[in-house]
């Protein structure tokens, strides 16, 4: 499937949610965008038989590939891709879980299983948190957001949740776990469970117990109404995020201009052959160069390295990305000119 990498990956979902259900799942899943969802070739090669779209409005012209073995599509119509939006909800209204269960054979007649694309318009928000929900609470909390985002990006490095996906994904996998954590305390699985979804293990320590689609959706449900109820206020945290990379940024540019100022001088100096007067500080300021040099040190580490690593926007870390690139690359800069002049 390489030949497709820039429109689907394959999400290795196998190992992870084997010993969690009772079937033996042979389906294949695939993360992608609107290319992949309407590639004829894709199809063809990775045997494609249902299809999430998760994406309001977005319309798909799926390819007719085999007259006889009709597409089986689920379309999350109120989907958006904002930080606002409410993911859960769209999840649990849509029954999206059972969906997954029948295409992977866990909850159904297992020959009707079938390999799956999850898909938006990009394959990189709703599709990617549309399968870390379901590994989430289909595994009860066991594989954890950062988990299923790493096993996400194995082969979509794109796949990204928006910063409000990323919180409904962190509430979801709490609660997931407070449910683990109870019925291990308990030693009383959840009931009410149809026989293909019985449990078949004890609840105890090295040994994992099959998660009935009840006690998902039951987790889905929980979380989507608790998100409802104490919303965070998600466009602040995002506004925040670009206000502080904005502000990093600036800062950076003027401390480009006093080097690009700096630079100008010695690069004169040196065509007109003064190397006496650069070295004598007349043209050559060294302790402003200094001062020049710790400052992008500090706002580097500071006010760009430390909150990329805890922004979560997408934009905002765009933002702080292109500020670490100049950053570096004008430190680079004033360490070869400090070379040259040595």
């Amino acid at each position: 499937m390489e030949k497709f990498s820039e429109i689907a990956g394959e999400v290795p979902i196998t190992e992870p949610l084997q010993g969690y259900v009772t079937s033996t799942i042979n389906s294949k899943l695939f993360i992608g965008s609107l290319a992949a969802a309407e590639g004829i070739d894709f199809y063809r090669g990775a045997r494609i038989k249902y299809i999430v779209t998760a994406a309001a409005r977005l319309k798909v012209q799926i390819p007719s590939v085999n007259s006889d073995q009709p597409f089986c599509q689920l379309v999350i119509a109120d989907l958006d891709d904002h930080p606002c939006a409410s993911l859960l909800e769209s999840l649990r209204k849509y029954e999206v879980f059972a969906f997954l269960d029948d295409a992977f054979g866990i909850s159904s007649d297992s020959e009707a299983a079938g390999n799956v694309l999850v898909h938006c318009a990009s394959g990189i928000s709703r599709s990617a948190s549309t399968i870390i929900a379901y590994l989430i609470c289909r595994t009860k909390g066991r594989i954890s957001f950062d988990e299923a985002l790493v096993l996400v990006r194995q082969n979509r490095p794109s796949a990204n949740p928006n910063i409000g996906f990323r919180r409904q994904l962190e509430l979801l996998e709490k609660i997931a776990v407070e449910e683990e954590d109870y019925e291990t305390k308990e030693g009383n699985p959840s009931s009410s469970k149809s026989e293909k979804e019985s449990v078949t293990c004890p609840t105890s320590i090295g040994i994992q117990c099959p998660v009935p689609l009840s006690v998902a959706n039951s987790i889905l449900e929980r979380a989507a109404a608790q998100w409802a109820l104490e919303k965070p206020d998600v466009m602040r945290e995002a506004v925040n995020d670009r206000n502080a990379a904005n502000e990093a940024h600036e800062k950076l540019d003027l401390l480009e201009e006093e080097w690009a100022k700096i630079r100008s001088t010695v690069s004169g100096g040196l065509v007109a052959g003064s190397t006496s007067a650069i070295e004598n500080n007349q043209i050559y300021d060294t302790e402003n160069l200094n001062t020049l040099l710790q400052s992008l040190k500090i706002l580097l580490d500071t006010n760009i390295e430390v909150p990329l690593d805890h922004c979560q926007d997408r934009v905002a870390k765009t933002i702080f990305r292109a500020a670490k690139q100049k950053a570096e690359r004008i430190l680079n800069e004033i360490e070869d000119t400090n070379r040259i002049l040595k």
